[in-house]
């Protein structure tokens, strides 16, 4: 069975003004998989979700280390972080965005 990542939808955002290719997570199955039963993943991946709340983002089951921006609805930053065992990773504060990537992100505001 294919990853969703096989398939998923590609967008340009910017990050801190930079331009920035990530796939796209819009479904409730996009969002839950996220990054899971992947041994390596190269590129960022943008979670959206219809309004701001806590979710859980989960690092259990991950095959790699990764870094995870949190940003409000406004596109502001709520939260970087390097995630490198496993456990269920929190901001600070209600979301609306994330990307989790597998190198550094810009540490600065998202515009979608």
């Amino acid at each position: 069975m294919r990853h969703w990542t096989e398939t998923a939808s590609i967008k340009q955002i910017l990050l801190d003004d930079r331009p920035l290719e990530v796939l796209v997570a819009c479904s409730p199955y996009e969002r839950t998989m996220g990054l899971l039963q992947l041994n390596s993943f190269e590129g960022a991946v943008l979670f959206q979700f219809d309004h701001e709340a806590m979710y859980p983002f989960t690092s259990e089951g991950m095959q790699f280390d990764f870094h995870i921006n949190f940003y409000d609805g406004a596109g502001v930053l709520v939260d970087s972080m390097f995630v490198d065992k496993p456990g269920v990773v929190w901001p600070s504060r209600a979301f609306r965005y994330v990307i989790e990537s597998s190198s550094p992100l810009p540490i600065g505001n998202l515009n979608v």
